[in-house]
C-alpha cells in the first residue's frame, strides 16, 4: 500500500470485539483516543473513506494517520475536536509504537536490473566513444515511474528499441573509427573575380552582378587544386540573344580545363541557370574557363549574342589521405601497423572494460574475438573486423543494462555488499547520468570505493564537476515537474507576454538556481525561500526587478519577500497553471506532492469540471467559484488544505507575473491551514512551509533516494530515511549532505539477494 493511500480517510479505528484477540499494537496503545474521536465514523459497517480497520494497519497508514491528526486535518471540523495535548500525546504514542515494530530495522531492498534510459545512453556513448552523436534522440520515449524515467521496473525493451540499438551501434562505431565524412572544399569566384580573354565588363541584372561577354572568347579563373582527383565545376549563367528575335540561335557554351574541352551545351534564354561539369585533374594550378562558342557573326544586323556569368564555383577533390579522427586512436590501441590477433584482444579488453563498467571475463573477450576471426577470414580489414566486435559490445546487455549479478548474502537480512565496480556505476549514473570516469575506474580497480572516507571524497568531487549538471537536468527538472514546461501552451490572448523565448528563459533560471544550490552547498531551505535568483532583462521585467538589461543571465538579490525559491519562479508557476488562468488546485497539489510529500489521492471520477466560460468568470472570483464547486464534503477534506496553499500563490498569474486583481476581482491570497497557521500573502505562506522543515527534508530525501536507486521508496527504507534526515539536520540542512548520506547508505551500497 502506498504511503499516502489513505490520505482522505476519516481517521478512526473501530472498537470491534472481533479484533481484540489480535489487535494492532499501535491501535491498542491509542485506543482511548480512537474510541472518543473516531469510532463513530469508522467501523465494520461504516468504513468512511474506504479505510478498513478490521485488519492490521501497515506502517505507512499509521504514519499518515499521525500526520493528519497532527496537522488538525482530522477529525473533520464538524466533529468533536481533541485538545492540543491530546493530539500531541496521540502522535507521540503512534510514533513510539512504530519504532518497536520489526520493520523499522529495514534492509537495502532489491533494484530491478536497469536499462540505460535515453539520456544515460547518449551520455555514455559520448564518454565511451568521444563523439557528440546522440542516437537515443531517435529512440522511443522512456516510461516514467515514481516521477522519474530511470526506474528499473518500467524501463522495458520493446522490439523496435532493439532495432534502434543495432542501427545506433553501427553508426557510432563508424563515427568513432572514421569520423564525420569530410566536407568538400569549395571555392567560389564572383563575377568581379572572373578574367576575360576578350572584351568584357561587369554589369547588373535582376539585382545580381555578372560578367558580360559578347565577343569570341572565355571567362576564366586560375584555380589551385590541392591533390589529384575529380573536381566539380558549377556556374550561374545566362544566354541572351538580342533584340529577342526567336530565329536567332541560342547561346552555346563550353567548359574547359587548361584548354581542354570537357562539356558543351546551350543556355536557356534570359534566365540565370545553374550549370555543371566534372573533370579529373592532377594537383596544381588549373585554368577553368567558360567559353562562348557562337558569338554574333555580324553585329551590324543587330543579331548579338551574350554570355552572362554571375559566378563560378569549384569543388575540390576529397583528400585521398584523410587523417583518422582522435576517437580512432582512443580506441584502437597499439601500433597501427600491427594487425595481430593479440592487438585485437588488447583493444577489445580495454573497450569492454569501459563499456561494461567492469573488467571483462576472458570468455567474453574470446567470444568477441571469434567475430573478429570470422570477419578476417571473409577478407575484412583489421579495422573493419575490430569494428564489428565493437558493434557487438554496444548491443550487449552488459552495455545496455546496469547489471548487478546475484551473490551469496553476507548478512542475516539476506543482502550482500556491492563491489567497487558496481558502486562506481551507481555513483556515476546518480550524479552524472553517465558511465564512471577514469578516476572512478581506477579506485574501483583498487577496491577502494567501499572506504567511507574515499566514497565521500569522490561524491563531493563529482558534485563540483561540470557533469553534475545532469543532476539538475535529470533529477531536479523531473522532481519539479519542469519537463512539462516544454509542452505547456499558455494563451497568448490572456498572457501577451508569453513567447518561446520566455519559455526557454524560465527553464534557464531554475536550472541556474538549482545549480547554485549544489555548487555552493547551500541549505535546502533556499529551495523554499531564497533572497536571490538568476534573471535576464525579460524575466526581470516580468518580476518587476529594475536595472537589468540584455539577454545575459545574472545573479540578482531579491528585495520582495514574496519572491524567492522555486515556489515563486515563473517556470513552476507556469506548469501549475491552466492555459487561460491560474490553478490553485494544481499549485496546492504540487506543493503537497513535491514539497511536503503528502500527495492527495486522485479525484472521484464523477466530479464535474469548474465552469470556465467568460460569463462564469465575470460572475464571481475564482476563489468564490471554487468554494462553491467543492461543496461536496467528500472533496472538501482534501481541498481544504490543497486549495488553501494554492490560493496563497494567487497573486502570481498564469506565467508568473505579479498581479493585484484577477479581472474585476481583487486577489485574496490569505488562508488558514488545518493546523491553525494563517498567512496573508506568498511570503507568509513560504515562512509556514519553511517551519515544517522536517516534512520537506524527508520529502526531498525520498525523491533523491528514489532517483538514486532507480526504484520506489518502500517501508524497509524508513530507518535509512530517518538516519539521513538526522544527519542532514545536524549539518545545517545542506543539500550536498543529503547526497553524501544517500551514497553512504545500505540502500545504495548493498542489495538483497534473490529469494
Amino acid at each position: 500500500m502506498s504511503r499516502w493511500v489513505v490520505c482522505t480517510a476519516f481517521l478512526a479505528v473501530g472498537a470491534l470485539e472481533t479484533c481484540r484477540g489480535d489487535e494492532d499494537p499501535v491501535a491498542k496503545a491509542v485506543r482511548p483516543f480512537l474510541d472518543q474521536f473516531c469510532v463513530q465514523c469508522h467501523n465494520e459497517k461504516k468504513d468512511s473513506g474506504g479505510l478498513n480497520l478490521q485488519t492490521r494497519l501497515d506502517v505507512e497508514t499509521w504514519e499518515t494517520i499521525a500526520r493528519r491528526v497532527e496537522l488538525k486535518e482530522m477529525p473533520p471540523k464538524k466533529h468533536a475536536q481533541p485538545a492540543d495535548e491530546q493530539r500531541k500525546a496521540f502522535v507521540a504514542s503512534v510514533q513510539s509504537e512504530l519504532k518497536k515494530l520489526p520493520v523499522a530495522a529495514g534492509h537495502p531492498g532489491r533494484v530491478t536490473m536497469r536499462r540505460l534510459n535515453r539520456v544515460e545512453y547518449n551520455n555514455t556513448v559520448r564518454d565511451l566513444c568521444g563523439i557528440t552523436f546522440t542516437p537515443a534522440d531517435d529512440f522511443p520515449s522512456d516510461d516514467v515511474g515514481h516521477g522519474f524515467d530511470n526506474i528499473g521496473d518500467v524501463l522495458s525493451l520493446p522490439p523496435i528499441l532493439m532495432e534502434k540499438y543495432l542501427a545506433a551501434a553501427e553508426k557510432v562505431v563508424d563515427l568513432m573509427l572514421n569520423g564525420e565524412p569530410a566536407k568538400p572544399e569549395i571555392r567560389r569566384y564572383e563575377a568581379k573575380d572572373l578574367k576575360p580573354t576578350a572584351q568584357a565588363e561587369v554589369k547588373r541584372r535582376n539585382n545580381r552582378s555578372y560578367r558580360h561577354l559578347d565577343k569570341a572568347g572565355a571567362l576564366f579563373v586560375d584555380h589551385e587544386v590541392p591533390w589529384d582527383g575529380e573536381i566539380v565545376i558549377r556556374a550561374t549563367a545566362f544566354g541572351a540573344p538580342f533584340p529577342g528575335d526567336r530565329k536567332i540561335e541560342a547561346v552555346k557554351y563550353a567548359f574547359e580545363v587548361d584548354g581542354k574541352r570537357i562539356a558543351e551545351h546551350r543556355l536557356p534564354t534570359n534566365t540565370f541557370t545553374g550549370i555543371e561539369a566534372k573533370a579529373k585533374v592532377s594537383a596544381g594550378t588549373r585554368r577553368i574557363a567558360l567559353v562562348l562558342l557562337n558569338p554574333s557573326p555580324d553585329e551590324e544586323k543587330n543579331e548579338r549574342r551574350t554570355l552572362g556569368v554571375a559566378a563560378i564555383e569549384i569543388v575540390n577533390p576529397p583528400n585521398p589521405v584523410m587523417r583518422k579522427p582522435d576517437t580512432y586512436f582512443r580506441v584502437m590501441l597499439g601500433d597501427p601497423k600491427d594487425e595481430s590477433r593479440e592487438r585485437a584482444r588488447a583493444i577489445l579488453s580495454n573497450f569492454t572494460r569501459r563499456a561494461y563498467r567492469r573488467p571483462p571475463r576472458a570468455d567474453e573477450v574470446e567470444r568477441l574475438l571469434q567475430i573478429y576471426d570470422s570477419a578476417r577470414n571473409d577478407g575484412e580489414t583489421f579495422d573493419s573486423s575490430v569494428g564489428l566486435c565493437l558493434q557487438a559490445v554496444l548491443v550487449s546487455p552488459y552495455f545496455l543494462f546496469r547489471v548487478e549479478p546475484d551473490r551469496e548474502p553476507d548478512r542475516d537480512d539476506g543482502s550482500y555488499a556491492l563491489n567497487s565496480w558496481e558502486i562506481a556505476s551507481r555513483l556515476s549514473y546518480f550524479l552524472w547520468s553517465t558511465m564512471p570516469d577514469e578516476e572512478l575506474f581506477r579506485l574501483a580497480e583498487q577496491g577502494k570505493l567501499r572506504d567511507p572516507i574515499i566514497l565521500e571524497q569522490q561524491t563531493r568531487r563529482m558534485l563540483f564537476d561540470p557533469k553534475a549538471a545532469a543532476l539538475v537536468q535529470n533529477f531536479g527538472m523531473q522532481w519539479l515537474n519542469l519537463r512539462n514546461l516544454a509542452t505547456v501552451q499558455p494563451s497568448r490572448k490572456d498572457f501577451p507576454v508569453w513567447d518561446e523565448k520566455l519559455r526557454e528563459w524560465m527553464r534557464i533560471e531554475t536550472e541556474m538556481f538549482l545549480t547554485s544550490i549544489i555548487a555552493e552547498n547551500r541549505s535546502i531551505l533556499d529551495l523554499l525561500d531564497a533572497d536571490y535568483t538568476f534573471v535576464n532583462e525579460r524575466l526581470a521585467r516580468l518580476y518587476g526587478i529594475p536595472d537589468v538589461k540584455g539577454e545575459e543571465f545574472r545573479r540578482v538579490k531579491l528585495t520582495d519577500r514574496n519572491r524567492g525559491g522555486v515556489l515563486t519562479q515563473a517556470s513552476v508557476l507556469t506548469v501549475t497553471s491552466n492555459p487561460t488562468r491560474t490553478s490553485p488546485v494544481k499549485r496546492g497539489k504540487w506543493v503537497l506532492e513535491n514539497i511536503l510529500g503528502t500527495p492527495p489521492p486522485p479525484p472521484p471520477p464523477d466530479v464535474p469540471e469548474l465552469k470556465e466560460d467568460r460569463e462564469s468568470a465575470k460572475s464571481a472570483s475564482l476563489r468564490e467559484r471554487m468554494q462553491q464547486h467543492r461543496a461536496d464534503p467528500n472533496c472538501a477534506t482534501c481541498h481544504e488544505r490543497m486549495d488553501t496553499i494554492g490560493f496563497g500563490f494567487e497573486n502570481f498569474d498564469g506565467v508568473g507575473g505579479w498581479r493585484e486583481t484577477d479581472g474585476e476581482f481583487k486577489i485574496d491570497a490569505s488562508g488558514t491551514l488545518p493546523d491553525g497557521s494563517s498567512f496573508r500573502n506568498p511570503a507568509e505562506l513560504k515562512a509556514i512551509l519553511k517551519r515544517d522543515v522536517e516534512s520537506f527534508r524527508k520529502c526531498l530525501i525520498e525523491k533523491l533516494l528514489t532517483y538514486a536507486l532507480g526504484r520506489g521508496v518502500e517501508r524497509h527504507d524508513r530507518s535509512e530515511i530517518e538516519r539521513i534526515s538526522a544527519a542532514v539536520a545536524a549539518d545545517g540542512d545542506r543539500f550536498n549532505r543529503i547526497v553524501v548520506e544517500i551514497v553512504k547508505s545500505d540502500a545504495f551500497l548493498r542489495r538483497m539477494g534473490r529469494k
